[in-house]
């Protein structure tokens, strides 16, 4: 065999392994997310590009309709700036005013595993919208948001739009939250005991609602906790009886 035929088939069979590696990492970290878990993959695949943004403490994202939204991670950082993946190039677009980065995600079709990372130093609030197809009709846990990493005195979050929502790893005086989860949203809380006030007020239809301890802890409350939670009738709720006691449902 001539060598360049030899070379040939090398740099072939080295492009068609990468591109199964490639592949298989994809959809094991898109499998992971969903389970809930955090997944470091996830998080390097949305440094592909990367934006050093200046000061901002509030966050206002809108998610045109897709059938496969992106995953955005918001976390602590000491620098700003926003990473995603090479898919969300010509859909993405963000600017800064005042205090408020606003970024937008159009209308198109984006590939599964498409990520926005937002690092910040200090954030406030986050107001999230997302049009799903339908309006209302959406597969299980159609965006996923996951919030960690902030000590500070409170947080507001109000979101409007199918989300699977994760708020998680921080210390807050205050958090509070509201919005319309559509049909089946999901938000989940951990290490609720970290946060001294929660007050929560959720629309949606046959959504969830989860609230956890940190790992081995699950003994360690707050006495000096606030919780004022209300609910659809129709939201599954797993959570301790001190959080369920003080949960109010909607009819």
């Amino acid at each position: 065999m001539k060598r360049s035929n030899i070379i040939i088939m090398i740099t072939a069979i080295l492009t068609i392994s990468w591109l199964l590696l490639s592949g298989w990492m994809q959809s094991k970290a898109y499998r992971i997310i969903q389970s809930g878990k955090t997944c470091s993959y996830a998080v390097a695949a949305g440094r592909e590009n990367i934006i050093q943004l200046q000061a901002f403490k509030n966050i206002k994202v809108e998610i045109g309709k897709h059938s496969d939204p992106p995953f955005v991670f918001i976390q602590y950082a000491e620098k700003n700036e926003m990473t995603y993946t090479n898919d969300l190039k010509e859909a993405i677009s963000e600017t800064i005013s005042r205090d408020t980065l606003y970024l937008n995600v159009k209308n198109g079709k984006l590939n599964s595993n498409a990520v926005i990372n937002i690092n910040v130093q200090k954030l406030n609030s986050l107001f999230m919208s997302s049009t799903t197809e339908n309006d209302v009709n959406y597969k299980e846990n159609s965006v996923s948001t996951i919030i960690s990493g902030f000590n500070a005195n409170s947080l507001y979050i109000k979101n409007n739009g199918a989300n699977y929502l994760r708020i998680e790893k921080n210390k807050l005086h205050k958090l509070e939250l509201n919005g319309n989860f559509y049909m089946g949203g999901k938000v989940k809380i951990s290490q609720y005991p970290d946060y001294d006030s929660i007050k929560l007020d959720i629309e949606g239809k046959n959504g969830s609602l989860i609230m956890g301890f940190r790992e081995n802890e699950r003994t360690k409350r707050n006495p000096n906790q606030w919780i004022d939670i209300k609910l659809p009738a129709t939201f599954h709720v797993d959570a301790d009886v001190s959080v369920t006691n003080r949960i109010s449902l909607r009819k």
